[in-house]
């Protein structure tokens, strides 16, 4: 149990009142940011403190949750540190999970009231897990859909923390459930404060930081931490599609040192500076990607277009963050198959097993020493710490499917992720438990697959799926490039790899997630061509 305030909110609350604590832009194009605001730790403790006296009017109490589902602006972070100071809990959800799942983490949330945009509360007639919700809109009002800016229109006014126990609810996020109904991620105010904790011990923050974090919730631990954190000009909605000029201006304009967002969003930026249009700040030190698998291609892009800064491989999740981290240096350096994602942190205790079905969820006395993977074998990372969440959101299904627990009452996470260690103690990843394929009698890891190919000309991206026909290579073709050429070239590589048994397809463009516009959707891709 981590020591220090029980309500995570305090630890934001105990900074200097003068000191910048965010700085937000709300209207930018490709010539510039034009209007921003800039907030300080004083002026954000007042938010929190009117928040806390408009949920008190609207009639929520201690306990409660509330869902918020809007565009990353200072009202989202004044909500959800509003409700987190007042016992309450802040509800997550992706909205590029599409409609359905969206609907079904709406009603797995057991939510007392949900503050949105119009686009989805005009839906409020003819959708039933609106019903019973109080309804706030961010940019609208009508008949039993209140205005949420009238609703925080209270006098600023000073915070009074609710001394929580360490356990209770703060925020809940729900995954995109790609395998199946969506699953809310439970972090409490013990484990918020616990992930801040190794975070801080793994990343120190040196005096003068200054992050522009591309994952908002990097945002609270930046709080915690008296870092001021610049938001970038960007639609988190569509990172890939950033303005690099514009974002790499801003940056220099509040000398940013740090940085931080997925492969896409990163390689976006690094465009603006190789084609000459952007100028990185002087006091960039450090470029941290994480999110998604990060290509040894892009850590070489960035110590050739940022010779001066530190490139790190972030690996974690949002139920066990931080789990790795490795330099880009050492990644480029490494010989080896897969995603180096290096050695653990200090806080994350982190073993590979090969588990046997059934899964014993409830582990005997020697615990998962049965079930190890041997020396060089490849087994699924699973991790345990103080900064480990024990479960999900009222779903005991999920829980114990990705959950495996001690009889002293530690609790490990199945990532889902398989690994190998090398004999530096660190760890490579090679794909995930449910997209191993399967070639006649050979199980193959997509990571190193993908990876090789990924290099060939003419190929923009690869992806080596299980479909129900057969095991396929599926190939988006760089733009101009000859199909037939690809496709020789693809086959002449899995041949030389002795991967043969493959269907080789190629198409316009292989889909990614709605979130970091990186990762491989695998599950619509899959569904898509068995179609």
């Amino acid at each position: 149990m981590p020591d220090g305030p029980a309500n995570f909110v305090d630890r934001i609350l105990a900074h200097p009142p003068e000191g910048t604590a965010l700085v937000l832009p709300f209207s930018w194009d490709e010539h510039g940011v034009h209007q921003s605001i800039t907030v300080t730790y004083g002026q954000l403790a007042q938010r929190i403190g009117a928040v806390q006296a408009a949920l008190h009017k609207q009639g929520f109490r201690r306990g409660d949750r509330v869902i918020v589902m809007f565009p990353v602006r200072l009202d989202l972070y004044s909500l959800v540190l509003g409700l987190l100071a007042s016992g309450m809990a802040a509800v997550l959800i992706d909205t590029g999970m599409g409609t359905k799942k969206v609907l079904s983490a709406m009603k797995a949330s057991r939510a007392k009231g949900i503050v949105s945009i119009h686009a989805l509360l005009k839906h409020r007639w003819w959708i039933p897990t609106l019903w019973g919700l109080k309804k706030y809109s961010v940019d609208s009002h009508g008949l039993f859909m209140r205005s949420a800016g009238r609703m925080l229109a209270q006098p600023d006014s000073t915070p009074a923390t609710v001394d929580v126990d360490a356990d209770e609810h703060a925020l809940i996020t729900f995954t995109s459930g790609s395998t199946g109904r969506p699953k809310g991620a439970d972090r409490t105010h013990a484990l918020l404060t616990a992930q801040h904790l190794a975070l801080a011990e793994h990343f120190p923050a040196e005096p003068g930081e200054v992050d522009m974090p591309c994952f908002p919730v990097v945002t609270l631990h930046n709080l915690c931490c008296g870092i001021p954190t610049v938001l970038p000009p960007v639609d988190f909605r569509a990172v890939a599609e950033a303005d690099a000029k514009t974002v790499w201006a801003w940056a220099a304009l509040h000398g940013v040192t740090r940085m931080s967002g997925a492969p896409a969003y990163i390689a976006r930026l690094l465009d603006g500076l190789e084609d000459g249009t952007s100028e990185p700040p002087a006091t960039l030190a450090a470029v941290g990607v994480g999110g998604a698998r990060v290509s040894r291609e892009l850590c070489a892009r960035v110590g050739v277009t940022l010779p001066r800064v530190r490139g790190l491989v972030l690996y974690g999740s949002t139920e066990a963050e931080p789990i790795a981290s490795v330099d880009f240096d050492d990644v480029l350096g490494a010989v080896g198959e897969g995603v180096l994602v290096g050695t653990p942190a200090e806080h994350a205790e982190v073993e590979l097993v090969n588990l046997p079905e059934p899964v014993p969820v409830d582990l005997g006395p020697e615990s998962v020493t049965p079930f190890l993977a041997g020396t060089g074998e490849s087994g699924e990372l699973i991790v345990r710490g103080p900064h480990v969440n024990r479960g999900y959101l009222d779903d005991e299904e999920a829980t114990r499917a990705n959950k495996l627990f001690e009889r002293d009452g530690s609790v490990w996470h199945r990532t889902g992720d398989v690994a190998r260690w090398d004999p530096q103690g660190r760890l490579w990843l090679t794909g995930r438990v449910k997209d191993l394929v399967h070639v006649g009698d050979r199980v193959v890891h997509p990571y190193p697959l993908e990876e090789a190919l990924d290099q060939l000309d003419g190929v923009a991206r690869a992806c080596a799926l299980q479909l129900d026909a057969a095991p396929t290579i599926v190939i988006q073709p760089a733009p101009g490039a000859d199909l037939d050429v690809v496709q020789e070239s693809v086959r002449d590589e899995l041949s030389r790899r002795k991967q043969e048994g493959f269907v080789v397809w190629t198409v316009e463009a292989i889909p990614v997630d709605p979130r970091h516009n990186s990762k491989i959707d695998r599950v619509g891709l899959r569904e898509r061509l068995n179609a």
